[in-house]
């Protein structure tokens, strides 16, 4: 059995994943504007160092 903990990279993961799609939606950013930026950064070697 796997115990998630602050120390586990898939819990902060999942709990990072969990806020950024929370505050996606109170700027009311939507899947579209989210995917455009995605791209964005996924080909801008600068930003992807972020």
């Amino acid at each position: 059995t796997r115990f998630f903990n602050e120390n586990d990279p898939l819990s902060s993961f999942q709990s990072k994943e969990k806020l950024m799609s929370e505050l996606r939606k109170e700027l009311r950013v939507s899947d579209v504007e989210h995917r455009e930026s995605l791209a964005i950064v996924d080909s801008d070697d600068l930003l992807r160092l972020i």
